[in-house]
């Protein structure tokens, strides 16, 4: 009943949601890419660094991104640590969005929202 009551809810929600994309992208531009701090973390870390130091790298970088408005990637560009870890390829597929959201539509088909 409580699982009815809740894809009923959220069946409404979805159904009343308007979306404005330009706002959408505005919102994304304002982070200047720090949405993608994990994602890089994890680069990181992949590569071999320990996970404290890419912690430090990431959120040194982050801060600058705060205080500077700076670009993200233009920060982490900036960063030797970064560059000797990850090549600029590598440092563009983290940050695409594209990569992000790829998965959108397969999620939104399997609950039966596409």
């Amino acid at each position: 009943m409580l699982l009815d009551y809740m894809l009923a809810q959220m069946t409404d929600v979805l159904d009343r949601l308007i979306v404005y994309p330009d706002t959408m992208a505005k919102n994304l531009e304002r982070t200047h890419g720090l949405i993608f701090s994990q994602s890089v973390l994890l680069a990181l870390t992949k590569k071999g660094m320990r996970r404290e130091e890419a912690y430090r790298i990431v959120q040194a970088a982050a801060m600058e991104v705060w205080q500077s408005g700076r670009d993200f990637l233009d920060v982490l560009k900036g960063v030797p640590e970064v560059g000797n870890a990850l090549p600029e390829s590598e440092m563009a597929e983290i940050f695409s969005l594209e990569k992000s959201i790829r998965n959108v539509d397969y999620i939104f088909s399997r609950v039966g929202l596409a």
